[in-house]
């Protein structure tokens, strides 16, 4: 029968988040059967950066994940969700084995089945985001790690909206390092302000039960057991996270659009009218070796689109590689000339 484990682990801090989400992909990666459903709230306010977005140096609640995908607010107000799947495989159900562009539809399906029981008319409509009449209600992303395991990153407005983040923005990040598209999110109020008036909602065990018919696997819902062990290594992995990205270098040169998730940016160091580093930042979906790989096939290329686009065809059709959220890489990386 397959399994899923849905963790409760109620209010937890970032890099404690982290550390938790690290060990839950190395049990699902060894035993290679069962998911796990990791649920939790952030202590206080904060933005979830997704994996592709520039960061500003030092502490702040801005806290880059795994994933890519849009800057989002995180919070008491808001709820977190982070999903191990073992492969593509483990969410094909009866039918084909998912393609990146199929697999937040099919990852979904029990947290949507869970909140229409709460009577939100809950719709995904083929990108990032869970819609209601019209305004977002959740944002999710999702990446592929090198052995195949899946994650996905879910972020529900329960009680605090997701116009937050703008703000939160505005204050721990002046330069404007984060692109991020506020119209998505203005004005759209949270679940709990739209929902009729109940007792408090037990949203792991109301996603369980849904997750086991959406499913089709047997689910239950535990409190996270301590942590033992690989503490260490994952906090030192989160620091390295954080760092990952930062402002565009002096004698840089940088060119961004507005894309399918939201902002697309790249950024190049030219010598001679070539690309001599390349940096590809912003809301976009993808796995880390597929943007990589494309920066590093575009060093000592033109910035021209049909060397770009070369670039790209090689990268991307290499087993693993995908990207989504930027309809024209290859002219934004020709716009650097």
């Amino acid at each position: 029968m397959r399994r899923l484990i849905v963790l409760d682990c109620g209010v937890e801090g970032f890099a404690e988040a982290f550390s938790r989400d690290h060990l839950a992909i190395c049990r699902v990666a060894r035993e290679g059967r069962g998911a796990i459903l990791l649920m939790r709230r952030a202590a206080s306010d904060g933005v979830s950066l997704g994996r592709f977005h520039r960061r500003p140096p030092g502490d702040s609640p801005l806290a880059r994940r795994l994933s890519g995908g849009r800057a989002v607010a995180i919070g008491p107000g808001i709820l977190s969700l982070t999903a191990v799947f073992p492969s593509a495989d483990w969410l094909a159900l009866t039918g084909p084995t998912p393609g990146p562009d199929q697999m937040l539809n099919r990852a979904l399906r029990p947290l949507l089945s869970a909140l229409r029981a709460v009577g939100a008319d809950a719709f995904y409509g083929g990108r990032d985001l869970v819609t209601w009449e019209g305004g977002p209600i959740a944002v999710a992303s999702f990446t592929v790690l090198p052995d195949g395991v899946v994650v996905v990153e879910a972020e529900v407005a329960l009680s605090t909206p997701f116009d937050r983040c703008t703000a939160l923005l505005a204050q721990w990040d002046p330069q404007g390092l984060v692109l991020h598209d506020a119209s998505v999110f203005a004005a759209t109020p949270p679940l709990e302000r739209r929902l009729a008036p109940s007792a408090a909602r037990d949203w792991p065990a109301l996603i369980a039960e849904h997750a086991e018919s959406t499913f089709g696997c047997e689910a239950s819902v535990n409190r996270p057991p301590k942590m033992m062990g690989g503490e260490a290594a994952s906090a030192r992995a989160f620091s390295a996270l954080q760092e990952e990205r930062s402002a565009v270098r002096q004698g840089w040169v940088a060119a961004a659009a507005f894309d399918m998730l939201g902002v697309v940016e790249a950024a190049a160091l030219l010598e001679r009218g070539r690309i001599a580093a390349l940096e590809i930042s912003g809301d976009l979906i993808a796995t880390y070796a597929s943007i990589t790989e494309i920066e590093d096939e575009c060093v000592g290329q033109p910035p021209s689109r049909a060397a770009a686009e070369r670039a790209l065809l090689r990268v991307l059709s290499r087993p693993g590689r995908f990207v989504l959220g930027a309809r024209d890489l290859a002219g934004l990386i020709a716009r650097l000339a």
